[in-house]
C-alpha cells in the first residue's frame, strides 16, 4: 500500500458509496487508477466491503461495551455463543483482565437490561460481566454510530 491506496481507504470511510469519480477527483487521480486501484486491494484482501447498519438495523438505540469474565477452559465456547447473539455486533477474545469483549447494539435500555440478564448471563462460562454504555463517540473509523 502507499500513500494513494491510504487516501483512498480515507475517502472510502467518510463515505463508502462514494463513485470512483469522486474519489479520483479528491485525492487528484484518474477515475481509471481508483478503478484499478481499488480492485487490486480488494483481490488481494487489502481491504473488504461491508455494509453497517444501526442498531439492529434502526436508527438511535444504545450502544455498550460489555467486558466478559469467562472460566478459562470454556473462552472458545462462551466467544462462540456471544457472537450468534443478534445483539452482539462485535465480539472478540481478549488478552488482559477480561476474556472477552462484545459490541452490544439495543433499542433502549431496557432491552440492554433484558438481553444481559436473559441472554448474556445466563451462558454457561461466564463468571462475571462488566458493561460501559457509550455515552458520545469521539471517532468511528467503520461508521457504526452515525
Amino acid at each position: 500500500m502507499d500513500k494513494i491506496d491510504l487516501e483512498i481507504i480515507d475517502e472510502l470511510v467518510k463515505d463508502g458509496r462514494a463513485s470512483h469519480r469522486e474519489i479520483a477527483r479528491a485525492i487528484g487521480v484518474s477515475e481509471g487508477t481508483i478503478r484499478r486501484r481499488l480492485k487490486n486491494m480488494l483481490d488481494d484482501d487489502l481491504i473488504q466491503v461491508r455494509a453497517v447498519t444501526g442498531p439492529l438495523g434502526r436508527k438511535g438505540g444504545h450502544h455498550c461495551i460489555v467486558e466478559i469474565f469467562a472460566d478459562p477452559n470454556m473462552i472458545d465456547s462462551v466467544l462462540e455463543n456471544v457472537s450468534r447473539m443478534e445483539e452482539v455486533s462485535y465480539a472478540v477474545s481478549a488478552a488482559g483482565r477480561c476474556s472477552i469483549i462484545i459490541w452490544v447494539d439495543t433499542k433502549d435500555f431496557d432491552a440492554f437490561g433484558q438481553f444481559l440478564t436473559q441472554q448474556l448471563r445466563p451462558t454457561p462460562g461466564i463468571v462475571r460481566t462488566e458493561s460501559h454504555i457509550v455515552l458520545s463517540v469521539a471517532k468511528d473509523r467503520e461508521g457504526r454510530f452515525g
